[in-house]
């Protein structure tokens, strides 16, 4: 707090136990930071009345105030401390938009129930970290119609494993794809722009990482990146330079990580194959299983990629801990 204070300039200050805009901010005896939503905002949050009439009518202007409010105030706890009702709730959002069906009304007491059943997790819990600390940007895509896009970033301690998860978002993507591999790419570039924004960010407030990490379950994704071999898409190609380009100059690789350890997954559907957003928050640890030793951006890659201008004396940096770890 002190680095933080010497960079920006703060004027009331509360410490331990406070509310901040619908949020409460407790920290217990182990010097853990709790965030709950407040109650008055939780207590907004009722179920629609049952839908009378025609199955599949339009919905009322009274229906869809009250769809919509539910909505809003839903979002506001996922944006919080509920990330695995981002994609439901973003999927309903894009119904009420474009169909106006009561079915809207069904999916939205749905979510209600379940953020009603699982009160217990509707808090966000962050551990103490030691100094050595990395960044890792989860970032998946799902490749129906308009493709939906799902970023999850966290800090790892890097000598206990223990993680905080710092931020997540659930959006549509701004264009349609031709192929899984040019959503997965499309979702890369979006991760990755997180990824450099945050580790700024960071840095400027004198909060020191040993390395940054942009992570896909994607495999076709990485082998493109780490290859000479175009692909077939001129558009596809000229993303896949930019990523490359970006992981030359800002140090940050590309790492493939199976379906499983995906945590972006649920961000993206219904029924999602990979971590458990809710009960990763709640242990705050997972560990990545995946062992991928070839995710170092070597010179003979750079030059390949006429990024990098060939010479006799190696003159890579020193590797990060994050690419010379095992996944």
């Amino acid at each position: 707090m002190e680095k933080f204070q010497h960079k920006v300039k703060v004027g009331t200050q509360e410490r331990a136990n406070f509310k901040f805009c619908g949020m409460n901010l407790e920290t217990n005896e182990k010097s853990e930071i709790e965030i709950t939503v407040a109650g008055d905002k939780q207590d907004l949050i009722k179920p629609i009345p049952r839908v009378t009439g025609r199955r599949g009518r339009d919905i009322t202007e009274l229906e869809e105030t009250m769809v919509r409010s539910r909505i809003g105030a839903l979002q506001w706890c996922a944006a919080i401390c509920r990330p695995d009702l981002s994609f439901r709730l973003n999927h309903v959002l894009g119904e009420i938009n474009s169909s106006r069906s009561t079915s809207v009304i069904t999916e939205i007491n749905a979510v209600i129930d379940d953020f009603k059943k699982y009160e217990d997790s509707n808090r966000i819990t962050f551990k103490p970290m030691g100094q050595k600390q990395s960044l890792e940007v989860y970032g998946d895509s799902s490749f129906t119609g308009h493709n939906q896009q799902g970023v999850c970033v966290a800090t790892r301690d890097c000598e206990n494993q223990r993680i905080n998860l710092v931020g997540w978002k659930s959006q549509k993507s701004d264009r349609r794809a031709w192929s899984i591999l040019a959503a997965e790419t499309h979702a890369a570039q979006y991760t990755m722009d997180r990824a450099i924004g945050i580790k700024t960010l960071m840095s400027e407030i004198g909060a020191g990482l040993t390395s940054v990490g942009v992570m896909t379950d994607n495999l076709s994704l990485k082998r493109v990146l780490y290859s000479g071999n175009p692909t077939q898409e001129l558009r596809l190609r000229r993303e896949v330079a930019i990523l490359r380009d970006l992981m030359s100059t800002d140090n940050i690789p590309v790492v493939f990580v199976s379906t499983e350890e995906m945590l972006a997954d649920g961000l993206t559907k219904q029924k999602a194959g990979g971590k458990d957003l809710r009960k990763a928050i709640m242990c705050n640890r997972w560990d990545i299983e995946t062992v991928d030793q070839s995710n170092e951006l070597t010179k003979e890659m750079m030059i390949e990629w006429g990024i990098a201008e060939s010479s006799d004396e190696d003159s890579r940096s020193e590797r990060s801990p994050l690419q010379s770890r095992k996944w």
